[in-house]
């Protein structure tokens, strides 16, 4: 499909097209949106390795703003599946802006992006209430436009927490995600998520054997299936959250996560497992003997 204005008129509709991939094309993320105008029917997008994080601080900037602009967002309910990798975003909140014009995702694959943090859909309505106290302070005679801003950060927060509630797949592979807490929000941005993607070479994964990478990932995401494209058995989802509660039960309370109270309330308070070394013997100890007495020993002999 040529992309230059000269050959696609403004009335020209493709009704039929349900597949659009733009990789490495570089054309500018307004061009798509312009595109999917023409496109009702559009289910899979790709536009990897476009250099979209070029223009995230004004993404980021403008995201903030978004809640109160009058202007709508362009909203196209029919596209379940995006395939954004490798674009240079760092921001989370530019995820959440680029998916407000997607209501029916379902599949998100970010894999490649330098995303370091996901913060809690809370963490927004945090800053807008600090926004708002610092404003009030210096205005006192604003209790009502406190009440009314006060208000617009709840309804903020909800529509953040709204904005991945059909996502089941999540593709993170290949991040810089740091933080086990990152791990932990995406419980509440995607309450949906049953199939995530983190492969093995996350920055938080790097002191941690892969077997319990895997466990700890499983037991904070109640409703995952399959992770790594491995398929989840209820077996295995028992095992990991008993490790889990074991794990942190002996950790400082205060530094638990949420997901640790749960689980301890459905496994109870357990103990850590003993440290058994079940591994074949290297060496063995040979005493001589001859008519019941002992002639001589030999002490350890390796076996191998």
């Amino acid at each position: 499909m040529a992309l230059n204005s000269g050959i696609i008129s403004p009335t020209t509709v493709f009704p039929c097209l349900s597949v659009l991939a733009l990789n490495s094309t570089y054309v500018p993320w307004d061009w798509v949106i312009d595109l999917l105008y023409r496109l009702p029917n559009l289910t899979d997008l790709h536009v990897a390795r476009n250099n979209y994080g070029a223009e995230e601080q004004t993404e980021v900037s403008s995201d903030h703003n978004d809640d109160n602009d009058a202007t709508p967002l362009p909203v196209f309910p029919h596209l379940h599946s995006l395939y954004y990798s490798d674009n240079g975003i760092s921001n989370w909140w530019t995820i959440c802006r680029l998916c407000k014009h997607f209501p029916g995702l379902e599949q998100l694959i970010l894999l490649g992006n330098p995303i370091e943090h996901i913060p809690f859909p809370q963490e927004n309505l945090h800053t807008s209430q600090h926004t708002t106290t610092t404003t009030t302070t210096n205005n006192n005679n604003n209790d009502n436009n406190n009440n009314t801003d006060n208000n617009t950060s709840r309804n903020t927060c909800y529509q953040h927490q709204c904005l991945f509630q059909n996502v089941h797949t999540l593709g993170l592979s290949e991040t810089l995600i740091n933080q086990w807490e990152s791990i932990d929000a995406l419980n509440e941005w995607m309450p949906s998520l049953t199939n995530l993607r983190l492969g093995n070479t996350l920055p938080v994964f790097q002191s941690w054997i892969e077997p319990d990478c895997r466990a700890h990932v499983i037991a904070r995401l109640p409703k995952l299936t399959t992770y790594n494209r491995s398929v989840i058995d209820s077996e295995e989802r028992e095992s990991a959250e008993r490790e889990f509660v074991r794990y942190y039960g002996q950790i400082d309370p205060d530094k638990r996560p949420n997901r640790y109270w749960a689980l301890e309330r459905r496994h109870g308070r357990l103990q850590p497992l003993a440290n058994i070394d079940l591994s074949p013997k290297q060496h063995i100890r040979v005493r001589v003997t001859m008519s019941g007495k002992e002639v001589s020993m030999i002490g350890l002999l390796s076996i191998y």
